[in-house]
């Protein structure tokens, strides 16, 4: 009869509107986090419950993107025997490249002028170069990446000094930053050294291209925040408890990459 109809058509709309506040709260398109603090465990390579919790979400549609600090050469060689991201933003943000379809969506490098300047400021300190594929120091060789000792530093610069993306300093933090003065570049606090890339160059800006390619919103992607250089400029941030502590008192903790994935997705 007619009650019976209202009665179903209420139990229906009810239904329908559970869920769509279900799929509102599990409509994430994307994860976002950074290679060795979320991904990377004490040996140097992915656990098995990661990889398998990457291949559901992945699976299932949504998009993993690395956000690094690191080269891209560093997630290449990780990726090409398992496939387990979709993008990677490396040095910062200088660099994006889509490692599914194998091209390049964006590049940034240090101008030549401002490594010039960079090197004639800091010449005394421990200084690494980076170029897509190496990086090359002078100084003390401070034992990341394998890098090239430097010889004749004006015959570096004529041949790699329009290719940098990114230059580490080690020393004291505030004193680097301070001696940055007006150079017109961006830089991120390390825990012992000072990362610097160019100008508007971030994690956050790098993500900001995959985004609009693939047309996600920011409250559709779940960022994890672990240092300074973190992607949280969006609505969905958490940390993992490999994050440094000023981020975890932020942002709401889970034990492992693996549970936020769990639960999100």
């Amino acid at each position: 009869t007619s009650k019976s109809m209202i009665s179903k058509f209420i139990n229906l709309l009810i239904s329908i509107i559970r869920a769509i506040i279900y799929l509102g709260d599990y409509m994430y398109k994307a994860i976002v986090c950074d290679f060795s603090y979320s991904l990377l465990g004490k040996d140097d390579a992915i656990a098995v419950d990661v990889m398998l919790e990457v291949d559901r979400i992945r699976n299932n549609g949504a998009i993993f993107i690395i956000a690094t600090g690191h080269s891209p050469v560093t997630i290449f060689d990780y990726n090409r025997s398992y496939i387990f991201s979709d993008y990677v933003v490396a040095y910062d943000g200088a660099y994006v490249y889509d490692l599914i379809n194998d091209k390049e969506i964006y590049s940034k490098k240090i101008s030549l002028a401002n490594v010039k300047k960079i090197y004639s400021k800091f010449k005394n300190y421990n200084v690494v170069f980076y170029t897509i594929n190496n990086s090359y120091y002078i100084g003390e060789d401070m034992g990341y990446n394998y890098p090239v000792k430097i010889d004749n530093i004006d015959n570096f610069l004529d041949y790699y000094g329009s290719d940098i993306f990114k230059i580490e300093i080690y020393g004291n933090n505030k004193n680097i930053i301070k001696s940055l003065g007006n150079i017109k570049v961006n830089y991120f606090e390390r825990f012992n050294h000072i990362d610097i890339v160019a100008s508007f160059v971030s994690k956050c800006s790098g993500v900001s291209k995959i985004m609009k390619i693939k047309r996600i919103k920011n409250d559709q992607i779940i960022s994890v925040v672990s240092d300074s250089s973190g992607v949280y400029n969006y609505s969905n941030c958490f940390s993992l408890s490999s994050s440094l502590d000023v981020y975890k008192k932020k942002y709401k903790m889970y034990q492992s990459i693996v549970d936020l994935m769990r639960e999100k997705f």
